[in-house]
């Protein structure tokens, strides 16, 4: 009888189990949805508010012409290293530790990457916009009422409409997938301001002040700062940044430290010397652009292939390598900002696998000090002198993949490429050196060096000129042993 029993006692406690379940989790979807109303409430209360200050006097703004990294001008040709003629034919000892095994990084896939759509949700029921972004083909959905009307009239009345309709509209769902690609194409900040400025210009037909109006809400939902402005019948993305940006229109005002920067997001030269705009910035959106390039864009794979020739001790050396050209077509028009952001950039896995798998052979087994003289010649030689102006017109740091493309460089460029090859190929710690009108590099060998230097940290780094044709390590160019100097930390 007790048998019996049992059973029944078992299925009413499994039973009681599952409606106490059964009510946790009804109790857990009414406290859910509680939150989530209350979260809605507070983003309602928080737009109608900005939409109302928005409203409210703009002032005129005065706008400075853009900060200059460097007003000295940079040599129109690079000098060439003579030796002297009681040079000692014999070479100097050299007791630096010699280098052995060199890791090589894993070679990247041969496929293109696969940019998949975002995981289907109640947002897909919106309207399909199939586009490319640098040549990549995206597809996003979008609620319609994202396309507000902005008409002709530019004010601070039609301005605070615009966002007020963007607010009302099912944005959540458009962040969403925006930041998914963002993720999946391993875009910064900046890449994620274009990425946002091409779905725009989408949207909006092509319509430039629509478009920066949709960038602007959307990184202020993204919790970015940025404002907006406007003269006559011209619209102005303004964004503060962790960086300088060089070159670009800007202001600052009240105790604000930060400077706003008039960008340009679709190629064009943005010269403002007035605009409009309103205090403050949208609640909650805090964050500053980064320009900082953690890893290579991973849009596309378009892989072009070069032939790099130098000689070294009178023998003649030819490296086929292989790039990016997309992640070049990324960095084309990327503003102009901090050395050190291109001393800490990488280069895309297949310019890496290919420059250093080459290199590699040529300085295993040497010492320290020969390898790094072999890649100073490299980069010295297999790339050609040229300014800035002369090549594009206008002044452009290169990121190390764009020096392996463009047939030219000059001396921030070479040096930014040499940081990166010592570093990966020898291991050793590099900072840059900035010159009045030039750049070069120091080198912390493991061993007493000798040749010029510079101290710092208490350390003796060696001066190692990418530009100084021919010359070997702890040659600086004469022009320059006594100038003064800052230092370029590199990060990693």
């Amino acid at each position: 009888m007790k048998t019996k029993k049992l059973p029944i006692i078992l299925i009413l406690l499994c039973f009681t189990a599952l409606l106490a379940i059964a009510q946790t989790l009804d109790e857990f979807e009414q406290w859910k949805k509680q939150e989530q109303e209350q979260f809605q409430q507070f983003k309602d209360e928080r737009d109608k508010a900005f939409t109302e200050f928005l409203k409210k006097q703009w002032r005129e703004m005065q706008l400075m012409q853009g900060l200059v990294p460097d007003e000295k001008p940079k040599p129109v040709k690079a000098p060439v290293y003579t030796p002297p003629s009681d040079t000692p034919k014999e070479p100097i000892p050299d007791d630096s530790k010699i280098i052995k095994k060199i890791p090589i990084p894993k070679p990247p896939p041969e496929v293109q990457p696969e940019l998949k759509k975002p995981v289907p949700d109640a947002w897909e029921k919106g309207k399909t916009l199939n586009f490319t972004f640098f040549d990549a083909p995206l597809t996003v959905h979008y609620d319609e009422t994202l396309k507000a009307p902005f008409g002709n009239e530019i004010n601070k009345e039609t301005i605070s409409a615009f966002w007020e309709a963007l607010s009302r509209s099912n944005y959540d769902g458009f962040i969403t997938q925006a930041q998914y690609y963002r993720k999946q194409m391993k875009l910064n900040d900046w890449g994620y301001c274009l990425l946002l400025h091409k779905i725009g210009e989408n949207i909006y037909q092509g319509d430039q002040n629509s478009s920066y109006m949709f960038v602007w809400f959307m990184l202020s939902k993204s919790g970015y700062m940025a404002k907006i402005g406007y003269y006559q019948d011209k619209v102005y993305l303004l964004l503060p940044s962790a960086n300088t940006l060089y070159g670009a229109s800007y202001f600052t005002y009240g105790d604000d430290s930060n400077r706003f920067y008039a960008v340009s997001l679709d190629k064009s030269k943005q010269v403002v010397k007035t605009l409009y705009t309103y205090d403050g910035t949208y609640p909650g959106a805090d964050k500053l652009i980064d320009l900082t390039v953690d890893s290579s864009p991973n849009i596309r794979n378009v892989v072009v292939s070069k032939r790099l020739t130098f000689n070294y001790k009178d023998k003649d050396y030819v490296l086929p390598v292989k790039f990016n050209k997309n992640a070049v077509d990324f960095f084309e028009d990327y503003p102009q900002t901090n050395l050190e952001v291109y001393f800490d950039a990488p280069l895309s896995p297949e310019a890496s696998l290919s420059l250093l798998t080459e290199l590699r052979p040529l300085i295993e087994g040497k010492s320290e000090v020969e390898a790094v003289n072999i890649l100073l010649r490299f980069v010295q030689t297999a790339f050609s002198y040229e300014v800035d102006q002369e090549q594009f017109g206008r002044e452009k740091v290169l990121f190390p993949e764009e020096s392996l493309f463009y047939n030219y460089s000059d001396c921030e460029d070479r040096s930014v490429l040499f940081a990166y090859l010592v570093r990966k190929l020898v291991g050793l710690e590099v900072i840059g050196l900035d010159f009045p009108g030039h750049i070069a590099t120091g080198v912390r060998f493991n061993t007493d060096v000798t040749g010029d230097y510079v101290m710092y940290q208490n350390q003796k780094y060696i001066i190692c000129d990418p530009t100084y044709i021919n010359a070997n390590i702890g040659m600086c160019m004469p022009q320059f042993k006594n100038a003064s100097l800052s230092v370029i930390r590199i990060n990693r």
